[in-house]
C-alpha cells in the first residue's frame, strides 16, 4: 500500500466509524469506500481507495445511479479524476499532510487541551467545530474508544478549539482542527500527535490552514480533490 493509499484508508475508516455510529454505515471495496445514504454535510459519499482511474470512474458512476437526483460528494484521494462528465463540479482541494512517529513536547504554559469523555462535551465540540445545526453529528458511541481521542481547548468554560485523533491502518489521522489562533492550534496538534505517538500522523489541510502543522514538522504529500454533484 503506497503512502497516499494509507492516508485514504485511514480517512475512510474515520468516516465509516463516524457515520456507522449514526446508523448510516458505508461499505469498502478495493476501489472506493462508498455510502448510498444521504450524508451529514461534513462527510462525503465516497472516498477513492485504489484501482485504476477507469475503475474509480466506473465505481463513482455506479454510485450515482443508486442516488438519482440526490447530492453526492466524492473525495478523490489522488486528485486525478475528472468527474465533470458525470455532472460533478470541484468543491475544494487540499494537501495530504504527514509526520513521522515522533512525540511532541507539550507546551509548558497557556491553555492545556483536555480529552473529552462526556456526551455533553462531545456535543459542545461538534457545535463549536461545525455550527449548532450539526451539534449532533458525532454520536456518543464514539466516546471512550481506544482508537479515538476527542481533544478540546476551553476558555471560561467554553470550547474554543478542538481536534480529533483516530488510529487506523497504522496511522494517526488528525481531523477537525479548529482554533482561534495558531498558539492554540499548536497546543491542540501536539496533543493529537501525542494521543498515538508510536505511529505516523496524517490528515489533510488547505493552504489557509496548513501552517501550524508545517511548523510542527508535518510535510505535504500530494493533493486531493473533493467533488460535488448537486442533482
Amino acid at each position: 500500500m503506497d503512502t497516499v493509499s494509507r492516508f485514504a484508508a485511514n480517512n475512510a475508516a474515520w468516516i465509516q466509524a463516524a457515520v456507522s455510529a449514526l446508523g448510516l454505515p458505508g461499505e469498502f471495496t478495493p476501489v472506493l469506500w462508498q455510502n448510498h445514504y444521504d450524508m451529514p454535510p461534513i462527510f462525503p459519499n465516497a472516498d477513492t481507495l485504489g484501482g485504476t482511474e477507469s475503475e474509480q470512474l466506473a465505481a463513482v458512476s455506479a454510485l450515482i445511479k443508486r442516488r438519482p437526483g440526490r447530492v453526492t460528494v466524492v473525495k478523490d484521494a489522488w486528485a486525478r479524476l475528472d468527474l465533470t462528465p458525470l455532472g460533478f463540479e470541484p468543491l475544494f482541494e487540499a494537501s495530504w499532510i504527514y509526520r513521522h512517529a515522533i512525540p511532541l513536547v507539550s507546551p509548558g504554559a497557556g491553555l492545556q487541551p483536555e480529552h473529552l469523555t462526556t456526551a455533553e462535551g462531545l456535543r459542545a465540540f461538534a457545535a463549536a467545530c461545525n455550527g449548532e445545526e450539526l451539534a449532533g453529528v458525532y454520536s456518543p458511541k464514539l466516546l471512550n474508544r481506544p482508537d479515538i481521542a476527542w481533544i478540546a481547548a476551553h476558555r471560561e468554560g467554553n470550547i474554543i478549539g478542538g481536534v480529533t485523533a483516530f488510529l487506523a491502518h497504522g496511522m494517526n489521522g488528525i481531523n477537525n482542527l479548529f482554533a482561534p489562533d495558531n498558539t492554540i492550534a499548536d497546543s491542540l496538534i501536539r496533543a493529537a500527535v501525542n494521543a498515538f505517538p508510536d505511529v505516523p500522523a496524517c490528515g489533510y489541510e488547505g493552504e489557509d490552514t496548513v501552517a501550524p502543522f508545517l511548523a510542527l514538522g508535518f510535510q505535504t504529500m500530494g493533493k486531493l480533490r473533493v467533488w460535488i454533484r448537486r442533482t
